[in-house]
């Protein structure tokens, strides 16, 4: 499987000991986003939000509702089919996060705080929910085998904020999303997903500026259908290994990516599919399409 042979080792009792070589990779991608030149300053205006500050997964779990934020304290937070009793929530087989408005999810420290889930399915799931905004966090699978669930599955929602966050492999994607408008993902990266780093059909106005996708592969490694108003400012694709296309693009219009480089991809071709893409002032070399 396509992480096993990317430097990922399991260990007992379904956890995960990733590769050391892998782990420094990612984390210096990160690193180098955060210093880039092209940073992106972002600054929420919810001051009225109620704060409420975690230690584990079971108050993280009781925290959820709207017109507030969390700020999750240093540490590993696992994600389970723990039973709270909060409206907001499903916990089964996954975190989801439902019919919630104006809520900050937010990792304390310079480092982004690890939320994983041991097994299959998808990590975290937004359904229904408006002015959401997820920080600081670092979401992704620590199974013993690869899932066919992703780390961030979005449906029926808007106003998205993503930022100084990485998504990470071992997961069918990065980011699913569907029938969601006005999605910003900023400053952040998505590496060694196994089908996709991103996927989205009937979406609109997805904004991405300063990120990286890296190490992912298998299929395309991005997916646009029935979408429309997608932007891609400051995008690095690199080291990817794709049994298709870098980008599929169906029945889509104003796909732009700008001032972005596209290299060292290991692919059958840039771009498939019937809708084109707008290249402005994009460096495309040595990739193997």
């Amino acid at each position: 499987m396509f992480l096993n042979e990317n430097g990922f080792e399991a260990y007992a009792e379904g956890v995960i000991e990733e590769d050391v070589v892998e782990f420094e990779l990612q984390m210096k991608d990160y690193e180098e986003i955060k210093k880039s030149s092209n940073y992106v300053q972002y600054n929420t205006n919810k001051s009225e939000l109620e704060i409420i500050t975690v230690e584990n997964v079971e108050e993280l779990y009781e925290a959820i509702g709207s017109n507030r934020k969390i700020l999750l304290e240093t540490g590993d937070y696992y994600i389970s089919e723990l039973t709270v009793e909060n409206e907001y929530i499903e916990t089964i087989y996954n975190l989801t996060i439902r019919d919630v408005n104006n809520l900050i999810i937010e990792g304390i420290g310079n480092e982004p705080v690890n939320l994983y889930m041991e097994t299959d399915g998808t990590v975290m799931s937004l359904k229904n929910v408006h002015n959401i905004e997820i920080s600081n966090l670092r979401i992704g699978h620590a199974t013993e085998y690869d899932s066919m669930g992703g780390d961030i599955f979005i449906e029926d929602s808007g106003n998205i904020v993503i930022n100084n966050s990485i998504l990470f492999g071992r997961g069918a994607w990065g980011i699913y999303g569907e029938n969601v408008h006005n999605m910003t993902f900023i400053n952040s990266l998505i590496s060694g997903c196994q089908h996709e780093a991103l996927s989205m059909n009937n979406c609109s106005n997805w904004n991405f500026n300063n990120v990286s996708f890296a190490r992912n592969g298998y299929w395309e490694i991005i997916n646009i259908i029935n979408s429309e108003y997608i932007s891609f400012h400051n995008l690095y694709i690199f080291n990817n290994l794709a049994r298709k296309e870098i980008f599929r693009i169906i029945a889509s219009s104003n796909i732009v990516v700008k001032d972005s480089i596209i290299e060292d991809n290991e692919s059958t071709s840039l771009k498939a599919g019937d809708s084109s893409i707008d290249f402005e002032n994009v460096m495309i070399r040595n990739n193997g399409f």
